[in-house]
Parts: structure tokens; sequence; C-alpha cells
């Protein structure tokens, strides 16, 4: 049983994180704009909700000392964002550009950052990193949600030795996707697509998208929060092994299959 604080945890995945990890026993705080518990909470679980949204960081540092309050200390942190859209990086609008790396990569990063000093006090700290297993890969009308996917693993790669004498653990968790990203990509009211973005939609369209089931991406979390010598990733579903295979190739080469993925 651990105390964890699970960001973004008022809807979609992160409320099935903080619901999940209840059931599993843990004490779970739940971060959220709102400051309301995530929809479907039974009585008796044991799970507080606390003011932290991740677009607004002037909430983050109170946000997490309250979560390290509430049970008296912090041995974990799930650090969940969900702003990932898929839409040709040109017409993306700049608030929405602003607000995606405030929230999937800036926001996270803060939390993290505020967090250390609560899991050093802890015995066995876990930091556990919410991607998803194309997130890192630079795909076609992803630029955005790739990026910010990108930069904080790599952060978490560099933190993890950084915190290594401190006997906090970092683990990334890749499913396939776990976040809300919506697929399909929104034109409203940028006009008539060229025939470039034009054969984007349509690939991104035949590509379709499997979104791993939440129990699973619980089931994953739970044992990057259990394991004696957690791993530095876990990955689940159908993109894992394609996941793998492309970080292994040369970029020429890996270009050209997520060319032909998307059937461009």
């Amino acid at each position: 049983m651990a105390v964890v604080l699970v960001t973004e945890a008022e809807r979609g995945l992160g409320a099935d994180l903080a619901l999940g990890l209840a059931g599993e026993g843990h004490l779970v705080v739940a971060g959220s704009p709102t400051n309301d518990p995530p929809p479907g909470i039974e009585p008796g679980t044991t799970l507080v909700p606390v003011k932290l949204d991740l677009s607004r960081p002037e909430t983050i540092p109170g946000g997490v000392d309250e979560a390290a309050q509430v049970y008296g200390g912090l041995d974990a942190v799930v650090a969940n964002g969900e702003v990932g859209r898929f839409t040709p990086f040109e017409l993306m609008d700049a608030r929405a550009l602003e607000r995606l790396l405030q929230v999937d990569l800036v926001g996270q990063l803060q939390v993290v950052h505020h967090a250390i000093g609560h899991l050093r006090r802890a015995r066995n700290g876990r930091i556990v990193a919410i991607s998803n297993s194309l997130g890192g890969l630079g795909l076609p009308g992803g630029v955005a949600a790739c990026a910010a996917r990108a930069g904080f693993e790599a952060a978490m790669n560099g933190l993890r030795i950084e915190l290594q004498p401190f006997d906090i653990d970092i683990s990334v968790i890749e499913a396939a996707p776990a976040t809300l990203a919506e697929y399909g990509i929104p034109y409203e009211g940028q006009g008539v697509l060229d025939d470039a973005y034009q054969r984007l939609a349509d690939g991104v369209k035949d590509f379709g998208c499997y979104v791993e089931k939440p129990a699973s991406v619980v089931d994953m979390v739970q044992l990057a929060l259990t394991d004696l010598r957690p791993r530095p990733r876990y990955a689940r579903g159908p993109y894992a092994e394609f996941t793998r295979q492309l970080r292994q190739s040369e970029p020429e080469q890996a270009s050209q299959i997520i060319r032909e993925l998307f059937a461009l």
C-alpha cells in the first residue's frame, strides 16, 4: 500500500487510474482542476481529491504539498496528462498548442519537480510517467503531441539516473495509446485542405486507433508501484512490439515505415 498522487484524475484515463489504484488498496490523492473526485467513486474508497490543474502552474506547488499532507507523506506520483490531439501542425491553433505543451510536458515536469522533495523522504519512492506506444516516434499529424511525449520520456530517462542515490525509481508506461488523444483531424474554421493534408487526414482515418483498456493500464501502473525492481518501461498492446522495432531501426527506415503506415 502506498500514498499515490494521480494527476488529471477528474476524467478519462486519470479517473480510471485513481479509482483502479484505490481499488488495489493504495491511498490515492486525485489531482484535478475542479477539486472534485472522479465520477463513479464508491463510498469508503480511499481517495481524496485536491485542486491541482496542470494548465495553471500556480496551482501545482500547493496541490502537490496538499497531496503530501492528506495522508502524512507521499510515496509515489503517477504523472498523467491528456491533451494530445492529431492535427496538421500548420493548422493547429496557437492556444491549443500552448495548452498541450503546458499540460502534457511542462505541467507534468512541474509536478515531478515539486514532488521530489516529498519522495526523497519516502522509502523507495516511485514516479510513474504515463506515455503511449507511439508518442515518441514523430508521427505525421501528431507533431505537438509526439514532442510532448518524447520530451517527457527523455526527461524521465535522465531523472532516473539523478534520483538513483535517493532510491526513487521511475517507470514509463506505454499503452496503445494510454490517453484521451483525439484521432481524426479537426478542420473547423480552417478552410479547405490542400491535397497533401487531405491525404494525411485520410491516412489517419484509415490507420484508426486501438485504445488500450483502462484496466490493462492500471495493471501496468500497479506493477510499476509494487515490483521490487520496477522496470524503466512497461509496454503492452498491439503497438508495443511495432514501437520497439521502429526504435531499433535507422531513422530513414523508420520514416519510411511510418509513411507506409499512413499511406503517405
